[in-house]
């Protein structure tokens, strides 16, 4: 499917949610790849424990074909504060390209991508926060391609300072939205 202008990443996402039609969806950047069994490996775990979300193990990869590990955990969250704490301390990535979600999951909590910068820490948040089973495993199966042109490496522009603010303006919305406040949400994370 194409789209009659290039509107970003979190469009082109949403536009593949719309059109799925699938029970799971997994999300792989264009210059990324994963192993042959990541996805029979990602199913069977996300049948297994019913797993609205199923997050692989992921390697940083370069144009020198060196591989490093990046991202990669064994937990199972319930979500809400439980998947929020994990979040705060990166136990839970705010990535999408490395987890399989059931779409069915996707369209009841009418998750989008916003279109923005970073749109992929905020709808990260949001579906960690709502799933009722969230399984990450630590095998690496996700390659994610760094080179030297690559987004990342680009000197800091105004469009990183937009998308960190709309990032911010989220995160205190969904707070109070949620009835979290601060003081509240972290006085239970300690319990």
């Amino acid at each position: 499917f194409c789209q009659p202008e290039n509107r970003g990443m979190g469009e082109a996402r949403n536009l593949g949610n719309e059109k799925a039609r699938g029970k799971y969806i997994f999300y792989v950047d264009s210059d990324d790849w994963i192993d042959e069994d990541a996805l029979e490996l990602l199913h069977d775990a996300a049948e297994k424990n019913q797993a609205d979300i199923t997050a692989a193990g992921s390697r940083i990869a370069d144009e020198k074909g060196s591989t490093r590990p990046y991202f990669g955990k064994d937990l199972f969250s319930e979500g809400r504060l439980d998947a929020l704490e994990k979040i705060s301390r990166y136990d839970i990535g705010t990535i999408v390209w490395n987890k399989m979600y059931r779409r069915e999951f996707i369209e009841r909590n009418k998750l989008r991508f916003l279109p923005i910068y970073h749109e992929d820490v905020i709808f990260s948040i949001e579906a960690a926060y709502w799933a009722k089973s969230y399984v990450s495993l630590s095998r690496e199966c996700y390659s994610y391609f760094q080179h030297s042109q690559s987004v990342t490496h680009k000197r800091i522009s105004t469009i990183n300072f937009v998308g960190y603010f709309e990032l911010m303006k989220f995160i205190t919305k969904f707070f109070v939205r949620e009835g979290l406040d601060q003081d509240k949400a972290g006085r239970e994370l300690q319990q």
